[in-house]
């Protein structure tokens, strides 16, 4: 939610089989992200996109550890969403009075 909420764009876009850029760079992103910082395997990280195979999460991986390196901007994209993520407060749902609130951690 962070990096699309980041890249305004809206999450089922991200996990449609489009190649657009303005679609690419985020699921990269995310991927990215979720390799770096989760315990997820490559297989569940794909599963969790649905269409990916294990190789392309590798391949989104390295494309974005390669870009950061050399891009600023996208060094500056993963510490913006970084610090959205770590500032970020999850919100439930209360069905008793239908409103959202704040999850204590």
């Amino acid at each position: 939610q962070c990096v699309c909420s980041y890249c305004a764009i809206p999450i089922e876009q991200l996990l449609t089989r489009s190649k657009a850029t303005r679609y690419v760079y985020p699921r990269q992103l995310i991927i990215y992200l979720l390799m770096r910082y989760s315990m997820l395997s490559p297989s569940a990280i794909a599963l969790h996109f649905g269409v990916l195979e294990r190789s392309s999460v590798y391949k989104a991986y390295h494309t974005i550890n390669n870009r950061r390196r050399v891009e600023t901007t996208v060094q500056q994209d993963i510490n913006n969403i970084t610090i959205k993520i770590n500032n970020y407060v999850p919100l439930t749902l209360n069905y008793r009075t239908a409103t959202l609130q704040a999850v204590d951690l």
